[in-house]
């Protein structure tokens, strides 16, 4: 084996392992039985392929396959520049990745099928595919006058790479977010969380590019500071000042932005990590029809809203948090949902009500931005990794299962399949099963910033940094997958 290349075997804690042992024998066990209790056990809605960041509408990164330990790609696509995109794939297992200066689609293959790019904007986000196989992209470009110091627009292409529409976000607005998409009978609606000037927003647009709805977020009271661009307030101030040195420190190398300003505003918007994606989970009644949005503001509320299309949205919680500075996407898994904070703490709350749960905060994260990257979970335990690389498997009462340390930086949000945990670190790539007693690690490609992504044959796709400099696109084959097994449990 390539000395690059390290599998590990990892001793566990017997309390831990018999944990474990249940954890799985639920995880295994609990499909089967709803399987009888239902006709089919269906995918969630919204969530039956790797079509948007983090998976699907639900941001819980998690893919019902097997899956194998990555020890030899199957081709590698050099990008250019890659900024925090990650890759998304379309239903054709088309490969679709937003990188700082072209929006690249590639095939099941490894063939590049084009490359698109929008002038002088840059892309800095994750791209979404829709169920009308439509490619959404936000690109973002410098603008002096604008509050914030840029503006942004959301794009759609064409599977084929032929441009549909552009709308540009209105008074000044711009976004760091990755688009979200929700089918209702014919209809295709984007969801998209941004900023117009200092508050936080919802856009909601149809699938050819009209807008159907705008929501202003923020705090019930006052906001402090004047917005993400312009940063004078306490809050602001402290949050932009850690993450700007965490970023200098971690990735600086990483980023081309030669040419580029950085005590400007737009110099630090280039490297800024991604605000929160939306997350979409199917409602109780007509749950199609009428999805829960989820939208977890930077600025300090979580809120609930229900959709009821074509321009109808109804608020059903509204939960204030107390304000250190953001937030990973929420992520859901048909039950609560798990929102880990920069300020060290996961919590989970009710998806119907909004209420607490519960919190945990690990004796270890005393770092002010903590926790970035968005959990991944399939009924238990949750996974999440903070920028360190320590990897947390809590369970659905909150309580610490176990704890790993990769030894790398990330940002990158974990990806997981029923077999191996997938993350993107600063010092390479690295595969855990599931209970962590297997470690296979790969120096050869450095990342930390892009996500990985899972094919419905439990192929994985990853990008990063390969020792010649070039930034690429890997893809590693999958394994043969068992018939008639249920692919997740049932919305709740």
């Amino acid at each position: 084996m390539p000395a690059h290349l390290r599998i590990q075997k990892h001793n566990i804690d017997p309390s831990a392992r018999s944990r474990h042992n249940m954890f799985q024998f639920l995880r295994y066990l609990l499909p089967w039985t709803f399987s009888f209790l239902i006709a089919a056990c269906r995918p969630l809605p919204g969530d039956s392929g790797w079509n948007q960041f983090h998976g699907g509408a639900l941001n819980r990164g998690y893919m019902d396959v097997r899956s194998d330990v990555p020890l030899h790609p199957s081709w590698s696509v050099e990008l250019g520049s890659l900024s925090w995109g990650s890759p998304v794939l379309d239903g054709n297992g088309n490969i679709y990745l937003a990188t700082f200066d072209e929006l690249v689609a590639v095939s099941s293959s490894g063939s590049v099928l084009w490359r698109r790019s929008v002038g002088e904007a840059k892309f800095l986000s994750s791209a979404a595919i829709g169920e009308s196989g439509h490619v959404y992209v936000v690109s973002t470009r410098e603008d002096e006058d604008a509050t914030n110091g840029a503006t942004s627009t959301l794009h759609a292409f064409e599977a084929s790479g032929n441009p549909l529409w552009s709308f540009a976000l209105p008074e000044e607005g711009y976004s760091l977010s990755s688009p979200k998409t929700w089918m209702v009978d014919s209809s295709e609606y984007v969801f998209l969380y941004g900023w117009v000037k200092t508050r936080g927003t919802l856009f909601i647009l149809d699938q050819n590019g009209n807008l159907m709805y705008t929501q202003s977020l923020g705090c019930s009271g006052d906001i402090i500071g004047e917005g993400p661009g312009d940063i004078p307030g306490d809050i602001f101030d402290d949050f932009f000042s850690d993450i700007w040195d965490f970023i200098m420190e971690v990735f600086n190398s990483e980023f081309d932005t030669s040419g580029v300003d950085p005590d400007t505003k737009w110099g630090k918007l280039l490297i800024m990590p991604p605000d929160p994606t939306v997350a979409i989970q199917a409602g109780r009644e007509d749950s199609q029809r009428m999805p829960i949005v989820v939208v977890a503001d930077r600025q300090c509320p979580l809120i609930a809203y229900r959709w009821q299309p074509p321009n109808n949205l109804t608020q059903e919680w509204y939960w204030e948090l107390q304000y250190e500075g953001g937030h990973s996407s929420p992520s859901i898994s048909g039950g609560p949902i798990v929102l880990a904070g920069h300020d060290g703490v996961v919590r989970a709350y009710d998806w119907q009500t909004g209420k607490l749960l519960w919190e945990y905060k690990d004796e270890d994260v005393d770092e002010p931005l903590s926790f970035i990257a968005t959990p991944a979970q399939f009924i238990t335990p949750i996974y999440v990794v903070d920028i360190r690389g320590r990897i947390y498997a809590i369970t659905t009462t909150g309580q610490l299962w176990l704890k790993v340390d990769s030894g790398g930086s990330t940002i990158a949000s974990p990806a997981l399949t029923r077999d191996w945990l997938y993350l993107s670190t600063y010092d390479g790539f690295h595969a855990y099963s599931t209970g962590f007693e297997q470690h296979w690690s790969d120096s050869t490609l450095r990342g930390g910033k892009s996500s990985p992504a899972i094919g419905p044959g439990g192929e994985v796709y990853v990008a990063g940094r390969i020792p010649n400099g070039e930034e690429v696109l890997r893809a590693y084959p999958g394994r043969p997958q068992q018939r008639g097994t249920p692919t997740s449990v049932p919305t709740p």
